[in-house]
C-alpha cells in the first residue's frame, strides 16, 4: 500500500471525532478506502493507489460549527506534510479559482472582500517561512486561518447568491426552481389538506398498504405479481389530484428506496433475485397504467450510491432499477422519471472497500438508453454514519457543477435534524457537533446557492413531521404536535426570495 504522511498537532480539536472523517480522493473525485492511523504527531494515510490525491476532513470551527475542508493535491513523497498549513492552502486555492471564474463571468465584488482575500494569500505565505512562534501559536493562527478564508469563501459564495438570483427574477419575475416537501408513507393516513405558499412542488409515496417497509404482505402477494387494479390506487389518485391543484409539480414514489436497512415487504418475499425483478417491473408498470395521464414526474429509486446492503448487492439494485425503468417506458415513453443518489459525492466509498461511485451509476444508466428525466441528489446534514458532512458553499457549488455534466435537472432533497437540546442529547445516529443555530444558518446559505442554479430544478425536504419511527430523526418541518420549526420558517423566508410577489 502506499503511504501519504502528515504531521499533525497535539491539539484537542483533533480528537478522534475528528480524525475518523478522514479520507482521501484523486483527481476524479472519487474517494478511495483509505487506513488511517496516528503516532504521535504523525498521521499515516494508506491507499491502495500510488497516485496523487486530496485529504479531506471535517474540523470544528467556533464561529460556523464543523465543516469539511480539503488540502490541494498532494503528490506522495518521503518526507511528511504539515497537515494545517496544505488545508489552508487547499482552502485558499479553492477560493481563488472560484473567485476568478465568478469575476471572469461577470460577478463584481466589494474591495473589502478583495482586499481580505489578499490578505489571506499573504498570510498562507507567511506561515511557509514561519519560525519565530511557538507550535501552539502556529497551530491557532492557521486555525484561523483556515476559518477565515471558510468567511471569505462564504460570502464570496453570498455575492455570487445576490447577483445570480437577482438576475433570474429580474429575467424572469421569480425563481424556476420548485421549493417543496416530501410526505412519508406514515403521513399518508393524514396527509396535509392545504400546502404552505412556498410549496411549489412535493413528494407524494405510493399509498397503497402493501408498499410500506412494515407491510407484511402474507398471502396477498400473488395479487403484486399480477396487474394491479385500478382501485388499489384510488386514495393515491384523490391525493395526487388534490395537490396538484395546489402546486406546480407532484413527484410520486420511491417506488423502490435502496438505502433502506432493508427491502420493502412487498419484494422481500421473493425467493430469487429473478422473482424479485419481476415483482418490481410489474409494480412499475401497474404504476404506469394507472398514472400515465397525471404523472408529472415518477420517483423510480431513491439511495442509489453504489455500495451493497444487506439485501441486495450493488449490481442488483442497479438491474432492479433498470427493469422499473423499462417497465414504465414500455407503457408510456413519455412519462417523466426520476432516480436519487444518497451521498451524491460518493464519502461513503472512503469507508468501504468496493463500490461504485453515485455519478458512475448515473452514467451507466444515461448509457442504457433509459428513459431518465431528472437525477435526485440526497443529502442528509447531521447524521453520522449515514448521513453527509457539512461542506463549505464553494464545494456545494463544485458538486452540482460536477453533477450538471449529464445535461439533467437536478432534484436536491435535503435533512437535518433541528430539536430542542434534550431532543437532540437523547437521539441517537445525530452528529451533534454543530449547535442548532450553526445549522439553520448554514441552510440558510445552502439554499441560495441551489436557489441561483438553474440545473436545480427542485429543492425538496425530507420530512414533513416529526415521528417516533424516522429514518432521520427530527428532521421534520414541523413537530410531532405539529408546531411549525425554525427550518419551516426558514423555508418561508426562501419561498418570499425566490417567489416575489
Amino acid at each position: 500500500m502506499d503511504q501519504i504522511k502528515f504531521v499533525i498537532p497535539d491539539d484537542p480539536r483533533f480528537g478522534v471525532e475528528t480524525l475518523e472523517t478522514i479520507f482521501m480522493m484523486g483527481i476524479e473525485s472519487v474517494p478511495w478506502p483509505c487506513q488511517v492511523s496516528r503516532q504521535d504527531e504523525i498521521l499515516t494515510i494508506q491507499r491502495n493507489t500510488p497516485e496523487s490525491g486530496r485529504l479531506l476532513m471535517a474540523l470544528p470551527f467556533e464561529s460556523f460549527g464543523e465543516i469539511v475542508v480539503s488540502t490541494a493535491t498532494l503528490p506522495i513523497k518521503s518526507e511528511p506534510y504539515d497537515l494545517l498549513l496544505e488545508l489552508a492552502r487547499g482552502e485558499i486555492n479553492r477560493l481563488i479559482n472560484q473567485l476568478f471564474n465568478w469575476t471572469e463571468g461577470g460577478l463584481e465584488i466589494a474591495d473589502s472582500l478583495s482586499q481580505e482575500i489578499d490578505q489571506l494569500i499573504e498570510r498562507l505565505s507567511g506561515f511557509v517561512f514561519q519560525e519565530d512562534t511557538t507550535a501552539d501559536q502556529r497551530t491557532d493562527q492557521l486555525f484561523d486561518l483556515i476559518e477565515k478564508t471558510q468567511l471569505a469563501s462564504l460570502q464570496l459564495a453570498k455575492d455570487f447568491c445576490d447577483f445570480v438570483i437577482g438576475l433570474r427574477i429580474q429575467h424572469d419575475g421569480y425563481i424556476k426552481t420548485l421549493m417543496g416537501f416530501e410526505l412519508s408513507p406514515t403521513e399518508m393516513a393524514d396527509p396535509p389538506a392545504k400546502l404552505p405558499d412556498w410549496a411549489r412542488c412535493i413528494t407524494v409515496p405510493l399509498g397503497v398498504p402493501w408498499v410500506s417497509d412494515d407491510t407484511q404482505v402474507g398471502n396477498d402477494s400473488d395479487t403484486l405479481k399480477q396487474n394491479t387494479t385500478e382501485s388499489e390506487f384510488v386514495e393515491l389518485k384523490t391525493i395526487h389530484s388534490t395537490y396538484r391543484e395546489q402546486t406546480k409539480l407532484v413527484c410520486c414514489g420511491p417506488i423502490l428506496d435502496f438505502s433502506r436497512k432493508k427491502l420493502p415487504g412487498w419484494l422481500n418475499l421473493e425467493d430469487t433475485f429473478e422473482l424479485q425483478r419481476q415483482t418490481a417491473a410489474n409494480l412499475a408498470r401497474s404504476f404506469a397504467r394507472n398514472f400515465h395521464q397525471s404523472i408529472q414526474l415518477a420517483y423510480v429509486a431513491a439511495g442509489l450510491n453504489g455500495i451493497e446492503t444487506r439485501t441486495l448487492s450493488y449490481p442488483n439494485q442497479l438491474q432492479i432499477t433498470v427493469d422499473m425503468l423499462e417497465g414504465i417506458e414500455n407503457v408510456r415513453s413519455d412519462i417523466p422519471t426520476m432516480v436519487s443518489f444518497d451521498q451524491p459525492w460518493g464519502e461513503r466509498l472512503a469507508w468501504r472497500v468496493g463500490g461504485t461511485h453515485p455519478s458512475n451509476i448515473a452514467d451507466s444508466l444515461l448509457r442504457n438508453g433509459l428513459q431518465i428525466s431528472c437525477f435526485g441528489l440526497e443529502v442528509n446534514l447531521g447524521y453520522w454514519p449515514h448521513g453527509s458532512l457539512a461542506r463549505g458553499m464553494l464545494q456545494w457549488v463544485e458538486l452540482i457543477d460536477y453533477w450538471s455534466q449529464f445535461g439533467l435537472p437536478l432534484f436536491v432533497i435535503l435533512s437535518a435534524p433541528v430539536g430542542s437540546a434534550a431532543e437532540i442529547q437523547g437521539t441517537r445516529g445525530l452528529r451533534k457537533r454543530n449547535t442548532q443555530q450553526q445549522l439553520t444558518e448554514y441552510i440558510s446559505n445552502l439554499i441560495p446557492v441551489l436557489l441561483s442554479k438553474p440545473i436545480v430544478n427542485g429543492i425538496a425536504w425530507r420530512q414533513w413531521n416529526d415521528h417516533s419511527n424516522m429514518r432521520f430523526p427530527l428532521s421534520g418541518l414541523r413537530t410531532a404536535d405539529g408546531e411549525p420549526k425554525e427550518t419551516m420558517d426558514l423555508m418561508h423566508k426562501m419561498g418570499q426570495r425566490a417567489y416575489p410577489g
